[in-house]
């Protein structure tokens, strides 16, 4: 959800065969009908074994991007865009 303060968040794992995870996060409702949050998330894995007769391992990694405005078209209503 978008914030109604400016806030944010990060967040991140290791793991085994070179994994790891990282994300953040962060918004604001800077007036009474705008706001805002962007998130940015990304994992990764060296994989546990290759990929037979290629040479190449099974790992990944999977980046994943996400923005969110909201507009209220006043103070007072209850649903907003």
């Amino acid at each position: 959800p978008v914030p109604d303060v400016f806030s944010g968040e990060i967040a991140g794992a290791l793991g085994s065969y070179d994994g790891w995870r990282t994300g953040v996060s962060i918004g604001d409702s800077p007036t009474v009908n705008w706001g805002y949050v962007v998130d940015a998330y990304t994992t990764q894995s060296g994989g546990f074994k290759e990929i037979d007769g290629t040479g190449r391992d099974s790992g990944f990694t999977i980046q994943d991007y996400m923005g969110k405005l909201r507009y209220k078209t006043s103070a007072a209503a209850r649903l907003y865009q």
